[in-house]
């Protein structure tokens, strides 16, 4: 598959703050995990439960539970700070 990186459009710019904001602002049935090293916060993310009215709402695919807003600090990039956050939340799952 070949990929490539586009700078997006205003009109997507603006459709993904929105979605960003929605996801942000829900409350319900999503859990918050954080990656912290050395006190500070080096990533994030967000898993919406597919048993959720919040699921309902902003994901893709209603009755699939979903990652969303993985992020991680910039000079953490590199050392597995996303694999960690994603697999902790499938481990938090299955416990």
């Amino acid at each position: 598959m070949k990929m490539m990186v586009v700078t997006m459009s205003d009109s997507m710019r603006e459709e993904y703050n929105r979605r960003l904001l929605t996801t942000l602002a829900t409350k319900e049935s999503v859990e918050r995990n954080v990656a912290e090293s050395g006190g500070n916060i080096v990533g994030s993310v967000l898993l919406y439960h597919s048993t959720s009215s919040a699921s309902e709402r902003v994901v893709r695919y209603p009755g699939w539970a979903e990652l969303r807003l993985l992020a991680v600090l910039p000079s953490t990039r590199g050392h597995g700070v996303g694999a960690l956050l994603e697999t902790g939340m499938y481990t938090t799952r299955s416990n």
